[in-house]
């Protein structure tokens, strides 16, 4: 009897071919289609619909190929989530990826595993891509041919080479490196490659048998996927250890000097790769030698100044022109790169940073800082690797002058370019919900009126129905939940916002974006006209959402229009004063005082715009429960939030935190007292007289507050909410810290953190406990502690290199919280809309 070796592979191993969709009708038939099509036989067919949401049009695409494919149907997840629960249902041995919106050649499963099986049974085999536009025209060719896949896979990772679709991987190394992290929507695949090199071996197949769609919808090029990718490197480079990087490069220094340009998408990753560079100056094998005419000294100050350079030389020396010079330099210093240059005229030192760039990335034996003028003129400003000015030493026994001539002695000779290109960064998207090319605005009268009434009429089509919101034009968190909401929506029913202020006016607009778009009725003299505007646009519903400041008018206009309404709750205001249950110096006045309606506190009873809405939503476990102790027998909705993936399971990432440097600790949003300023300029204080290894960072604004010591707490303002990644990546926070004196309903500035994947300090106070329960590297604290006990927890988190357990607070008493978006909240408009035909 004879027994199969343990290691043996099937004649035809099964290859699961796993297509993930979301809303995907558009390309899913061509790749099925493609799938299908494979010269290689052994194959099975999974489609993932990870829960679309387009009324059936991607389930019946699929159910179109009956039984050649295999159909299944998840919760949205997102696309790792997707890949994994395909990866669970497969029963091949190997699998093999499809976007829904890419193509396979007909042989490239063919040939991705005779190259699996030449190569052995836990290789991951890799192709290359080309790429196509949305209606399927070749645009270009990705290919892997220059890079050394087998001994440096990182390579590629770092430059985002590696394309998940081409790639062909063994079922058994899931079980050794796990499998796509749902945590990291956009970067599912980044963070799996990054574990399996070095790991499992990788093979290149030289064949562009995957076809990549590039189109304005792909994930890749959403905001989210920029800010989330930073981070991911960030965490990547500051957990690589030295050892592996010196396997690469020869040192720390020379690996991060390869790979900065590559990063240049990601400002985040320079800003962290520049900080680790300012580390490591002392540690770069980089001597500089200073050249001047023969018998004069250079100057001091140009010692001293290269000495300030990023990385800086180890061993400073003089010297004059020409071939004596690097004779002496290679007798005098063992450095591995010998940088020279004239004294009288040194080089900024971007330029020396940019030569050592160059000079890794094209393994370059000489890089000239600057084109020699000509024949016979001495060459100065270059870079020398210590071999190679080995061998010119050699070659140049006889000359007495170093010039463009000489140089043919090396064998590659780079040239630094004039002025370096500007680093690029994808164009990016704020969050705000921009009105799709529509316009409102005319001037008041009645054919202005009537403007208003088509252009209201005509957006989003008759077949959607129309909701009005009514909120104040503070801005902040309410209009970042209107926005977020409005974009939800979209495609559903057509949101109108009208935003009202103190001053007596309202306006309309199509779009929650910051600005004064949109129409303004001044209510003393056009109420009348508004109302009638509304009446004829054929609204169905109205969402009251944040109107303090014009109550009154609102109240009025909800009666007038006559529709059914909710009240979606963002603060306290229908049932205290002030809002958010501070005193007046913005702390919780307590639990106790609200249970026992503390006339001073709760109001006798509730606005009456709240007793009479259709629905009262709270938008966070915390505050429905402290409505209902408050106004109990109000037709109270526990909303959970619909950002998917939601942002509480995005991964925590933390940023290594290295010997000698001081924690980072960001805060995000205008900190004012109810946020906590008093606590932060306190703590800072004591960091600042205690001299403590501590430094805040405010993305944002702080105070009212007098003088703070800038020298621990520094503020970098907030144009809009779409320079916040630009910020938290140029600052490298360690953590996030939310020391909220009042409960918090939902909290934006906590999503921001969250999806930033960073671990998180904060109060253990209102919605900030349910949205962190049971997240890692998340600790909660008293949020009336002192500020020294916050500094001494900081200080905790910096001699453990936060390693410390995490703290949560109880939520098991608050009430489960129900899906409510989008479905349910439109029911009812819906069937209004069918109603009237």
């Amino acid at each position: 009897m004879t027994t199969e070796p343990e290691n043996a592979m099937a004649a035809a191993p099964l290859v699961s071919i796993v297509i993930p969709v979301f809303n995907g009708a558009n390309y899913l038939a061509e790749a099925i289609e493609s799938a299908l099509g494979q010269t290689y036989r052994d194959i099975e067919v999974l489609v993932v619909d990870d829960g679309s949401t387009d009324q059936g049009a991607t389930r019946r695409v699929a159910a179109a190929f009956g039984s050649r494919i295999r159909y299944l149907a998840k919760p949205n997840g997102g696309v790792g989530s997707a890949l994994n629960f395909g990866i669970a249902a497969m029963r091949g041995e190997l699998f093999s990826w499809l976007s829904h919106d890419d193509l396979y050649r007909p042989r490239k499963v063919e040939r991705q595993v005779a190259a699996w099986r030449s190569a052995g049974r836990r290789a991951v085999v890799v192709g290359d891509v080309e790429t196509m536009d949305a209606e399927g025209t070749t645009v270009g060719y990705r290919s892997l041919a220059g890079t050394n896949l087998a001994a440096r896979p990182l390579d590629a990772i770092m430059r985002r080479d590696l394309n998940g679709c081409a790639m062909l991987i063994p079922r058994a190394v899931f079980d050794e490196v796990g499998l796509f992290d749902p945590g990291l929507p956009t970067t599912q695949d980044y963070d799996l490659w990054l574990r399996m090199a070095h790991r499992v071996p990788f093979v290149h197949v030289a064949a562009p048998d995957v076809r990549q769609r590039l189109h304005p919808e792909q994930g890749s090029h959403h905001p989210a996927h920029r800010r989330e990718a930073e981070r991911l490197f960030v965490h990547a480079f500051s957990h690589l250890p030295p050892a592996r990087m010196a396997a690469y490069e020869g040192s720390e220094v020379g690996f991060l000097l390869r790979h900065r340009d590559d990063m240049a998408p990601y400002p985040g990753v320079v800003d962290h790769i520049d900080r680790r560079l300012a580390d490591l100056r002392d540690q770069a094998d980089l001597a500089c030698v200073l050249m001047a005419p023969d018998g004069m000294a250079p100057p001091a100050a140009a010692a001293a100044a290269v000495q300030g350079w990023n990385p800086r030389p180890r061993q400073v020396l003089h010297g004059g022109f020409g071939a004596a010079a690097v004779r002496r330099a290679v007798e005098d210093t063992t450095a591995e790169w010998l940088l020279f240059v004239r004294a009288d005229r040194l080089p900024a030192a971007d330029r020396v940073r940019a030569a050592l760039v160059l000079q890794a990335r094209r393994d370059a034996d000489m890089v000239l800082l600057a084109e020699p003028a000509g024949d016979g003129i001495p060459v100065a400003d270059f870079l020398l690797r210590r071999g190679a000015a080995l061998a010119l030493r050699i070659a140049l026994v006889d000359a007495a002058t170093l010039d463009r001539a000489c140089l043919d002695a090396l064998a590659l000779v780079a040239t630094l370019p004039g002025q370096d290109p500007p680093e690029t960064v994808p164009g990016r998207a704020d969050i705000r919900d921009a009105a799709a090319g529509q316009s409102l605005s005319a001037p008041h009268g009645a054919d202005a009126d009537a403007a208003v009434v088509r252009a209201l009429a005509d957006a989003g089509g008759p077949e959607l129905p129309r909701i009005l919101f009514l909120a104040h034009d503070f801005g902040g968190g309410t209009l970042v939940h209107l926005q977020r909401l409005g974009a939800l929506l979209r495609g559903r029913a057509v949101p109108v916002f009208a935003f009202g202020s103190a001053a007596g006016e309202i306006r309309l607009s199509l779009s929650a974006a910051e600005g004064r778009h949109g129409v303004v009725f001044r209510l003393s003299h056009h109420y009348r006209r508004l109302v009638d505007t509304l009446r004829r646009a054929g609204f169905v519903r109205v969402d009251v959402f944040h109107v303090m400041g014009f109550e009154e008018h609102a109240a009025q206009l909800v009666a007038d229009l006559g529709l059914p309404y909710d009240v979606t709750l963002v603060d306290y205001d229908h049932f205290a004063t002030p809002p958010h249950l501070g005193d007046a110096d913005g702390r919780f006045r307590g639990e106790g005082l609200v249970d026992a309606r503390e006339p001073t506190l709760i109001r006798a009873s509730p606005r009456p715009i709240v007793t009479t809405a259709g629905r009262v939503v709270a938008i966070s476990r915390d505050m429905a429960h402290r409505v209902a102790r408050i106004a109990p027998g109000l037709p109270l909705v526990c909303a959970a939030h619909w950002a998917r993936p939601a942002p509480e399971s995005h991964r925590v990432m933390p940023v290594g935190l290295r010997p000698g440097e001081p924690l980072r600790v960001l805060l995000v949003g205008t900190i004012g007292p109810i946020k906590g300023s008093q606590v932060v300029a306190e703590a800072a204080r004591i960091v600042r007289t205690r001299r403590l290894p501590i430094r805040f960072h405010v993305a944002g604004a702080l105070g009212p507050l007098p003088a703070l010591p800038d020298d621990v707490l520094t503020i970098h303002p907030a144009a809009d909410h779409g320079r916040l990644p630009d910020l938290f990546g140029h600052i490298g926070a360690h953590v996030g810290w939310h020391p909220a004196q009042v409960p918090e309903t939902w909290s934006y500035s906590l999503t921001d953190m969250m999806e930033a994947g960073l671990p998180i300090v904060a109060s253990a106070l209102g919605a900030l406990s349910e949205r962190c329960a049971g997240r890692p590297f998340t600790w909660l604290l008293p949020w009336d502690g002192t500020a020294e006990a916050w500094v001494e927890f900081f200080l905790r988190l910096h001699a453990t290199r936060l390693a410390e357990p995490p703290r949560w607070a109880p939520v098991e008493h608050l009430p489960p919280a129900v899906a409510f978006y989008p479905d349910a909240y439109l029911a009812p408009a819906e069937a209004a809309l069918r109603e009237r035909g």
